[in-house]
C-alpha cells in the first residue's frame, strides 16, 4: 500500500521486481538506476552473495512528478531469487503496490520460472492478495541470446498462462535495455491511474 507524508506532501508507492535467480531483476533495476537523472533518484542499495546476486533487496527510490498535489517518489525493489530466502521474499513483498515479473527466456529456466510465479501467487495468497489486485506486467529478459538458448514468446506464454491473465508481457532485454522502461512506466502508470481514483486518502499509511 503507498505511504503517504502529508507533512512533506509526498506519496510513496512500492515496486517490486519478482523472478527466479540470476534472471535479470538486479539488472532491470541497474538500468533504470544508470538512465534516471541524478536530481531524479537515490542511491542504489545491492546486497549480494555468493550463490545469489541478491541475499535481502536491491533498493532504488526515484521521483515521477505529482499527483493530487503530492509529490511521488517511487520506491524500487527485488526480492532473492533463491527458494531458501523465502522469508525475505515475503518481507519486501509487504506493501507492494505494483510488481514486475521478471521472465528469464532461457530454455532451462522455464521450470524455475514457473517455480517462481507459484511462489508468488502462494506468497501474496498469504498476505491476503492476489495478482488481479495489483499493477503488473510480465518482463521476458534476455531476448538477446540467440535462438537457440531462448524460448518462444508463444511458449512462455503458454507456460505462464499470460494471455489467460490479461496482463501486458514485454519482451526485451537489460542489455540494451529494451523495454526495461517500458514494463516499469506500464506498472507505474497503472499504480498512479488506481491511486487517482481513490477517495479516501485517509486510510492510507500516513505520517501526519
Amino acid at each position: 500500500m503507498s505511504f503517504i507524508n502529508f507533512v512533506k506532501s509526498e506519496v510513496e508507492f512500492k515496486i517490486v521486481y519478482y523472478g527466479c535467480a540470476l534472471g535479470g531483476k538486479t539488472s532491470s533495476i541497474g538500468y533504470v538506476h544508470e538512465r534516471v537523472d541524478a536530481q531524479d533518484r537515490g542511491n542504489l542499495v545491492l546486497l549480494p552473495t555468493q550463490n545469489d546476486r541478491t541475499l535481502f533487496f536491491d533498493f532504488l527510490p526515484i521521483t515521477g512528478g505529482k499527483v493530487k498535489g503530492f509529490n511521488v517518489r517511487f520506491k524500487l525493489w527485488t526480492v532473492p531469487g533463491q527458494v531458501m530466502y523465502n522469508a525475505t521474499r515475503q518481507l519486501v513483498l509487504r506493501g507492494v503496490d505494483g510488481l514486475i515479473f521478471v521472465v528469464d527466456s532461457q530454455w532451462d529456466r522455464m521450470e524455475a520460472n514457473l517455480e517462481s510465479l507459484r511462489n508468488l501467487e502462494e506468497n501474496l495468497t498469504g498476505m491476503d492478495l492476489n495478482l488481479d489486485r495489483l499493477a503488473w506486467a510480465f518482463f521476458y529478459n534476455k531476448r538477446d541470446l540467440s535462438e537457440e538458448q531462448i524460448a518462444p514468446v508463444d511458449a512462455i506464454d503458454l507456460l505462464l498462462k499470460a494471455p489467460v491473465r490479461r496482463v501486458p508481457r514485454l519482451a526485451g532485454d537489460c542489455v540494451t535495455g529494451r523495454n526495461v522502461f517500458g514494463a516499469l512506466n506500464f506498472v507505474t502508470q497503472k499504480v498512479l491511474r488506481d491511486f487517482m481514483l481513490k477517495d479516501d486518502l485517509e486510510n492510507y499509511e500516513a505520517y501526519r
